[in-house]
């Protein structure tokens, strides 16, 4: 079967097999297919032959297109026959002159796609310095020609409508490209040809005449900023001047434009706010400086906000916010007057601007708050009662809200927080008088106003005594309807610290919100409320806790709350708790959490094993957890003990839930966080406690396998983690001992759960993440404990392995560890070779080669051995094994490296690529200024005998590479040089690319470039140069190889 008939089977079964996996296998052919040299001639043929599919023509014309990277001369001179359709020596520009014979319309369509293909064409790969002057000729010098070329065409009576509006293509491609300047563009017709394209029907020739309206509008920015070109204002302004005028006819126009205001046309909307909104962001500064001269553009742009399409408005909302922060930033230094005036344009823009978006936030009229349903016709989200309502529109409806509720707050920080809270109190007082007198006012009117009051929470502040006070007093007058009781409920709890500075109000909000509870649709909103109430206001709520114990037990026994709304009660307990006064503590711990407590013995005395009763013990668990989280142990000597005598009880019936539970995973997930608060908070400094603790977390993980064990350890080892070792008994290093105890046998645990195959990488990913981020918070925490471990050497080895895992959360764990491991040693070697450099002497290695040569020649008389290298000054913190970490990186240094190196042209997860590069430079970066470290140890027979237990493979072949010598060689091997480069991660490199497959795109001479920059980067110890060349590597390798890893979250 001849290629041309594969290439087009196999598009037969990518565009019309319904087999996923021949769909998989066709695409996945195709895209190697396209790699080859063949695809040239197969390409050049299936275009050339009328009987073939659209399918397999664009497959063609996509392959041609592609594949315009730098060949080999000999393919280049062979081809050229089929794809060169110009002498190779030719010096015409690539924009005809007008007076060609040719097609005016290729001129104008060839003139258009070239911008696009020098600029966003990606697949083009070319030398930098190739392509600034490729850009030059292509672009940068034609750029006055083809503004010739557009006029010509518009003033030329023989050319059609057609062409005009290749005409408008045109321009708005050259615009895109930014290289059309205002002084070409001043003269010309272009502008007035733009805005009248405006005007067609034709929805495509709207949309292109936009976006060269809004290229032309981009084009004319401040350049005030610019001193080196005066001429460049005047242009501006000149430009400016004009694009007032066309924008105001436009303003006039768009407000009597069926389609927008009858029709409600998306498209013409959408076209509309983006042509207004980049005049605006275009001209912040100038509006804020002169707003007079803007008024017409502030009042087209309160218009568009107006626009009832919720998909259009948001991209203005960036316009509402830098013209906030300006307003507020230029007006510090302005004159009186000009301030007055800047206020007076800019206070009623922004208060109209927050009464339209009251009417936005409102919920369709014929929506009754809840119902929804599952299937219909995708929602235009246009806030009228003319669609149905899905879950979807809600969605999107409640995030449109929480983002131009972001707009209103702009608008408190213009016109202050009395004005635009005055706004919804008005609305919200209109409507209440109508409701008194016809009582038919929709609960959407009210609803708004609340929620507007809500969004405006964080810029109001909390001694505001004016109208914040007439807005509390209205709740309690407010109809009665679900939504609008969510959401009054909800601006209480918003206002919970500007309650606490008006405490009056505290018995209505608590007798309020407590009587929430009572409506099926208000609950999550009244424990929202109650939760923040009794946060900000505990100090006037701890007479309240007998009620509250009261309630608290009433309700969750009630069976009306969910497990999160309950979860929520129970941290406002919390909250009251903490202020209660020492006196009254004991009778409030002991009523809110004995009941807990025994619900937690009766279930942990049970042999009952059916889901309900497992799910019980879950939801005891959380609300014991939330409880202790929240209350301050640290308050009161008096407050720290009662915790502590619950704990007493506690503990012995956590330790037997975990036993027995344990298997349950929904159990083992609540013990665990119950566990963390536990040992970290509380039992962190008795020695007996947390010994337990740790059997009891080894004997869960051993039995179960669940991450949630770790993630304790790793908790537990962040907080009391340390390298301290003496005195050997004080309570710092016994804990730090048993914190690298833990350590070692999770790690063992884990690594047996691999060997075994009782969980797989790829399939149970979750133990082995959180075995890789346990080590990275050892490696923090008590790095030189954790790096004497044989345990991490085992995990470092395996972690070559795990690094390539198809899981991306396993591969972040693994470069964190990394990460982790080598940024503190390339600090302390950088520290070690300047303490070195600072000192007299030279260094040698000490070897019996000499001692036997009877004495040190002169060439060693003025050296001395390498000394240690001491991190701390802290007799009793353990210092940095410098020695240690060099031989782990000469131990697994290369295969790091090749993973490393693979995973940026492969296999590593986009957003990991930083990250990793950060960890091949310092890898890099060991090696080659830290090469003499390695070389002392493995030289001198003393460190080479002690070390040789851990790293015993190293030590084998550094001594079978040994051989007898000559005394001088003896001598030559034995002298450090520390200042010295090793070059040993060049020949890596070298390494690594002749071993990229053959099928991937990098040619010889692209290696050998990369090459000759990383060895200059290399020598010469420029790290950042060598990380932007990773980074540089990573991005084209993949981009010709098409390499796209995304994220696979399991």
């Amino acid at each position: 079967m001849d290629t041309l008939t594969r290439v087009t089977q196999a598009l037969q079964i990518l565009y019309q097999n319904s087999d996923p996996e021949s769909k998989k296998e066709a695409n996945l052919w195709l895209e190697q297919f396209q790699k080859t040299s063949e695809a040239w001639i197969v390409s050049d043929s299936i275009l050339q032959k009328s009987d073939l599919a659209l399918d397999a023509k664009l497959f063609a014309a996509q392959t041609l297109r592609y594949k315009f990277f730098p060949v080999s001369e000999e393919f280049f001179n062979s081809a050229s026959k089929e794809f060169v359709v110009c002498p190779t020596s030719a010096t015409d520009p690539a924009v005809p002159d007008l007076s060609r014979s040719c097609c005016t319309a290729c001129r104008v369509g060839g003139s258009t796609v070239l911008p696009e293909e020098v600029l966003f064409n990606d697949r083009i790969l070319v030398e930098r310095s190739v392509y600034a002057k490729i850009f030059n000729n292509l672009l940068t010098s034609q750029a006055k020609n083809i503004v010739q070329l557009l006029v010509w065409c518009l003033q030329n009576p023989q050319v059609d409508s057609e062409i005009h509006i290749k005409v408008l293509d045109c321009l708005s491609s050259w615009l895109k490209s930014g290289e059309l300047s205002l002084e070409m563009l001043l003269s010309t017709q272009l502008l007035d040809f733009a805005f009248s394209a405006l005007e067609y029907e034709d929805d495509s020739v709207f949309e292109t005449a936009v976006d060269t309206v809004c290229g032309y509008i981009f084009e004319c920015k401040d350049p005030s900023s610019d001193t080196t070109n005066p001429e460049k204002n005047t242009f501006f302004l000149q430009s400016l001047q004009a694009l007032l005028i066309k924008l105001t006819v436009l303003s006039e126009k768009m407000k009597f434009d069926k389609s927008v205001t009858e029709d409600h046309d998306i498209d013409k909307m959408r076209g509309y706010c983006r042509i207004f909104t980049e005049a605006c962001d275009a001209w912040v500064k100038q509006m804020v400086e002169s707003p007079l001269d803007f008024r017409n553009l502030l009042d087209s742009m309160l218009f568009v906000m107006q626009f009832p399409c919720l998909e259009v408005l948001p991209m203005t909302f960036g316009f509402w916010n830098d013209l906030s922060l300006t307003i507020n930033r230029l007006s510090r230094n302005m004159p009186p007057e000009q301030k007055k005036i800047v206020f007076e344009v800019y206070n009623a823009v922004f208060n109209s601007l927050i009464e339209i978006i009251i009417v936005h936030l409102r919920y369709p009229l014929e929506y009754d708050g809840f119902s929804i349903q599952e299937e219909a016709p995708v929602s235009t989200i246009i806030n009228t009662s003319s669609f149905v309502w899905t879950a979807k529109d809600r969605d999107d409806f409640s995030d449109f809200r929480h983002d131009i509720g972001d707009v209103l707050k702009d608008s408190v920080s213009v016109v202050g927080q009395e004005l635009a809270l005055q706004k919804p109190y008005n609305i919200l007082v209109q409507n209440l008088a109508v409701a008194s007198q016809t009582n038919n006012v929709p609960w959407q009117l009210i609803e708004a106003p609340l929620f507007a009051i809500r969004a405006m929470g964080s810029e109001i502040s909390h001694r505001e005594d004016g109208t914040m006070a007439q807005i509390m007093d209205l709740i309690s007058k407010l109809p009665y309807h679900p939504k609008i009781r969510y959401a009054s409920t909800l601006v209480l709890g918003r206002y919970t610290e500007w309650t606490f500075y008006h405490p009056q109000y505290i018995q209505f909000q608590l007798e309020y919100i407590i009587s929430g509870f009572e409506i099926p649709e208000v609950i999550s909103a009244s424990s929202q409320a109650l939760k923040y109430l009794c946060k900000d206001c505990s100090t006037y709520l701890a007479t309240y806790w007998r009620q509250l114990e009261s309630f608290y037990s009433t309700l969750t026994l009630s069976g009306k709350l969910s497990e999160d709304d309950i979860l929520d009660l129970t941290e406002a307990v919390a909250h009251v708790i903490n202020a209660i006064p020492d006196g009254e503590l004991p009778p409030a711990f002991e009523a809110f959490c004995l009941p807990l407590i025994k619900n937690l013995e009766l279930q942990a005395a049970s042999e009952k094993r059916d889901p309900m009763h497992t799910l019980e013990i879950s939801q005891n668990l959380k609300r014991i957890t939330t409880f202790l989280k929240f209350v301050e142990s640290n308050k009161s000597s008096s407050s720290n003990d009662i915790i502590l005598k619950m704990i007493d009880i506690l503990w012995p019936l956590l330790i037997s839930v975990i036993d027995k539970h344990a298997a349950n995973g929904e159990i083992s997930e609540s013990a665990g966080r119950l566990l963390r608060i536990i040992l970290v908070d509380y039992l962190g400094k008795n020695p007996t406690a947390y010994i337990e603790g740790i059997e009891l977390i080894v004997r869960a993980y051993q039995f179960t396998g669940f991450g949630v064990y770790v993630w304790v350890a790793k908790k537990f080892i962040e907080e009391y983690g340390s390298d301290v070792y003496l005195p050997a008994d004080s309570p710092e290093a016994v804990r730090s001992n048993s914190c690298g105890l833990l350590l070692d046998k999770l790690t063992e645990i884990t690594l047996g759960f691999l060997s075994n195959g009782t969980i797989n990488v790829e399939t149970s990913p979750e133990p082995v993440e959180e075995m890789y981020l346990l080590i990275t918070s050892c490696l923090r925490a008590q790095p030189m404990r954790t790096i004497k471990s044989l345990v991490f050497l085992q995990a470092l080895q395996f972690s070559l392995i795990a690094i390539r895992s198809v899981v991306y959360y396993v591969q972040e764990a693994v470069l964190e560890m990394w990460y982790a491991f080598m940024s503190p040693s390339v600090r302390h070697l950088k520290n070690y070779r300047d303490e070195l450099e600072s000192r007299k002497e030279k260094f040698y290695i000490p070897m019996k080669s000499l001692e036997r040569s009877g004495e040190l020649v002169k060439r060693l008389e003025s050296r001395v051995p390498l000394p240690d290298y001491q991190s701390s000054k802290k007799n009793h913190v353990l210092s940095y094994d410098i020695q240690r970490v060099s031989l782990i990186i000469a131990t697994c240094g290369y295969e790091l490296a090749k993973d490393l190196f693979s995973g940026l042209a492969s296999f590593t997860f986009s957003d990991l690529v930083p990250l990793s590069i950060d960890i091949f430079v310092s890898l890099v970066q060991f090696i080659s200024e830290g090469a003499f470290i390695s070389k002392a140890i493995l030289s001198s027979d003393e460190l080479r005998e002690k070390q040789a237990q851990d790293f015993p493979a190293l030590v084998k072949n550094h001594l079978s590479g040994s051989g007898s010598e000559s005394s001088d060689s003896n001598i030559d091997s034995a002298i450090l040089e520390i200042d010295s480069v090793d070059m040993t991660a060049l020949y890596w490199i070298k390494s690594f690319l002749n071993d990229l497959p053959p099928t991937t795109i990098m040619l010889d001479q692209e290696k050998s470039s990369f090459c000759d920059d990383f060895s200059l980067h290399l020598s010469t110890r420029h790290w950042a140069r060598l990380r932007n060349l990773f980074f540089d590597f990573s991005y084209v390798f993949r981009l010709k190889n098409n390499i796209k890893q995304e994220k696979n979250k399991q």
